[in-house]
């Protein structure tokens, strides 16, 4: 198995499936983690011009009250 796999918490099951050992919320996010940067990388430029206009639009995580999200 290539060690990128591995390294994000992947196994290879008997039946030959790729299965992930993570299931809690921080593993989650461990794993999407190399695809958000990737994806952050490849939109810098856009970034560096657009994210000061649209941020205030992004809620900080102590303005959201889960029990109001429908």
């Amino acid at each position: 198995m290539p060690n990128k796999l591995r390294e994000a918490g992947f196994v290879v099951a008997e039946n030959g499936a790729l299965c992930s050992l993570v299931l809690d919320k921080e593993g989650v996010r461990q794993l999407h983690k190399p695809a958000s940067q990737l994806e952050i990388a490849a939109r810098q430029d856009w970034l560096r011009r657009y994210l000061p206009e649209y941020l205030s639009f992004f809620a900080n995580g102590d303005e959201i009250v889960p029990e109001r999200v429908t």
